[in-house]
């Protein structure tokens, strides 16, 4: 058996490739506490929520969207999906939805009662675009 090699060994198995989110430019100046909710006269704002994810930002363009941008909000009662959405817009484009949860429904009570609810762009992430969020309150 001298004089024989042995087979070399297999390579080493390779790494699977990392996914990454996809790159947000963000500011380098950005301070996500710099824009807070606005005052309202004749209300109080009542909760402050951030970092809530907006559902469905990873279907739609969103390159537009910059930090800072305030969020209008518009009920769908005819949604073949759900009678109870909310779609949320970013300078006159449809973005996504408000998330399925008891922010949602806190929607529809404070907008039943006359009370506004006001958004803004707070971040990106994994996850898609995050919003701050205020309820407001009659004083």
């Amino acid at each position: 058996m001298l004089g024989k090699k042995s087979p070399a060994p297999p390579p080493p198995p390779q790494p699977l490739p990392l996914q990454v989110a996809p790159y947000v430019p963000i500011p380098s100046t950005y301070n996500p506490s710099y824009k807070k909710l606005p005052s309202i006269a004749g209300y109080t704002l009542k909760y402050d929520y951030k970092d809530i994810v907006i559902a469905g930002t990873q279907h739609r363009d969103i390159s537009f969207v910059v930090l800072g941008d305030d969020l209008a909000f518009a009920p769908e009662p005819t949604n073949p999906h759900d009678a109870e959405a909310v779609a949320i817009f970013c300078k006159g484009r449809h973005i996504g939805y408000f998330p399925k949860s008891r922010l949602l429904q806190m929607y529809h009570r404070y907008k039943a009662n006359g009370c506004p609810v006001c958004g803004f762009v707070r971040s990106f992430s994994v996850n898609g675009v995050e919003m701050a969020l205020g309820y407001y309150e009659k004083k």
